[in-house]
Parts: C-alpha cells; sequence; structure tokens
C-alpha cells in the first residue's frame, strides 16, 4: 500500500510537471528500493539487543565497528537504548543511506541511519552505530586527560567561537571554532590556522551548527585541556561515513527528507 501510494502520488507529479519528470522519475524508482518495514524491524533489533555481540549482528562494517562497540561499552555498563516507536512520515533518503527519527524506551527523539545493503537475493539495513553513539576515538575525558599530540579522530558539533587565549592569543594567525564531542556537551576549542587550505573550506557560519567528523590534536606542552589544532576535516555532511559506490548508484539523485 505505502509504495502503491508513492507511485500514484509521483506519477501525478509528473503529470504537473512534466519539465521535471526525468529528474523525478528516478527518485521515485530509487526511494521504492527501500523496504521500511524490514528497516523498522532491524531498528528494533538494535535498540532491544541484550549485549554487545547481539548488537554488532545489526551494524554496519562489524568486522571494524565490532572490536570499537566492545571497547565503548567496556567504559561503562551497557543498557539497551529500548524501542518505542518509529516515525515513517520523517524518513530522508540519500544514495544508499535512510536516516529517521526513533523514539527509545526512555521517550527522547534521536536519529538513527541505516544502510540498504543489497547482497545476493536478500536485501539487509545495518545500522550506523558511529553516528548514533557520536564514536570518537577520544572521550573528553581522556582528552583532556591525556593531551595526545598525534591526531586522533572526533565527531563533533561544531559552530563559530571567538575565544583567543594561551597558545592560541593571536586572533590574525588562527580561527577559533567551538567543539562539542559527540553527544555531550563536553566543549573543546578548535583552531585553524588563517593561512591554511583548511581554513577555507570549513562549513560554519554565524547561526549554524554543522555536524563534521574531524581529526585533532594537541600542542606540545598545551597549557589548555580544552583547546586543540584541527589537523583534518575528513567529512563535512554529517556524521556518517558515506557507503562505497556501486556503479548503478553512480548518478543517483539525493533525495529530500520527506514532507520537505
Amino acid at each position: 500500500m505505502e509504495n502503491g501510494l508513492s507511485f500514484f502520488l509521483g506519477s501525478l507529479f509528473l503529470i504537473q510537471f512534466p519539465a521535471l519528470s526525468d529528474e523525478a522519475e528516478d527518485l521515485i524508482r530509487y526511494y521504492e528500493k527501500f523496504n521500511l518495514d524490514q528497516a523498522e524491524q532491524t531498528i528494533k533489533s538494535f535498540l532491544t539487543s541484550k549485549t554487545v555481540d547481539e548488537k554488532t549482528k545489526y551494524v554496519r562494517d562489524p568486522e571494524r565497528v565490532g572490536p570499537l562497540m566492545k571497547a565503548y561499552y567496556a567504559k561503562g555498563a551497557y543498557q539497551p537504548e529500548g524501542f518505542e516507536s518509529f516515525n515513517r512520515n520523517q524518513v530522508s533518503y540519500q544514495k544508499r543511506l535512510l536516516t529517521t527519527k526513533v523514539q527509545t524506551a526512555d521517550f527522547l527523539d534521536q536519529l538513527i541511519t541505516l544502510e540498504r545493503s543489497p547482497k545476493n537475493e536478500t536485501t539487509t539495513y545495518p545500522v550506523d552505530w558511529e553516528s548514533w553513539v557520536g564514536y570518537s576515538e577520544k572521550t573528553p575525558k581522556e582528552m583532556k586527560t591525556e593531551k595526545p599530540t598525534t591526531p586522533f579522530m572526533v565527531r563533533a558539533r561544531v559552530k563559530n567561537a571567538d575565544y583567543y587565549n594561551f597558545d592560541f592569543s593571536d586572533d590574525s594567525k588562527w580561527k577559533s571554532l567551538t567543539l562539542l564531542i559527540g553527544n555531550s556537551d563536553e566543549s573543546f576549542t578548535g583552531y585553524t590556522p588563517t593561512n591554511s587550505k583548511l581554513h577555507q573550506v570549513f562549513p560554519v557560519d554565524q547561526e549554524r551548527e554543522f555536524r563534521l567528523i574531524l581529526k585533532v590534536a594537541y600542542l606540545k606542552g598545551a597549557k589548555n585541556d580544552r583547546q586543540l589544532i584541527i589537523t583534518e576535516l575528513i567529512e563535512s555532511d554529517g556524521w556518517i561515513l558515506p557507503p562505497k559506490e556501486k556503479e548503478d548508484e553512480k548518478d543517483a539523485p539525493k533525495a529530500q527528507p520527506a514532507g520537505k
């Protein structure tokens, strides 16, 4: 019924806007590759898994991510988030990724992303665990304690800042940015040299907050445990490492969130 309604609405769109028919037809064909019933079942299984090993069965790239999950949950007692509801009216698609909003057992709303992963005769929808927990290679506590001078990866919510002090007191040499690490409220200040190429590519303005994947490091002998150098921008479009393109999806159009 759901796919039939999508097809009907898409057909109506083509009739009303024939000049856009080619692009719209591609979008409709692309959307219909996703099975929301199957995606919902995967989300339920992921959120209600009683152990970390069980949860690993439902994630993207389990061979790489599984050890990260074990180390992450070893730092605190594992508790399943639980599942309350899945909002089919707030689903967006981008290539093989599906993002939607779920409500966990404590009635908190959170975005979750799955990858449509076809293999032979079956299709699965593994969850992007790294973006779900806002995974970084160091916790905020480890960052402040260890002050590593070797670059390490963080997922951060990034916005403009105006803080220049200690090793970064010269605002003509440095651009400051506020970094909120992962899903925590731990705030750090990251700096890029104003004469660097990296400084030019940051998608940051005065009003918005961006989710980025970065590499950062401390200066040797850093005077402040909340000031870092940003050494690399790994991903500028959210916390999700994009899936490897398949031949039939290289030219697939980007889809917009439902209802927008």
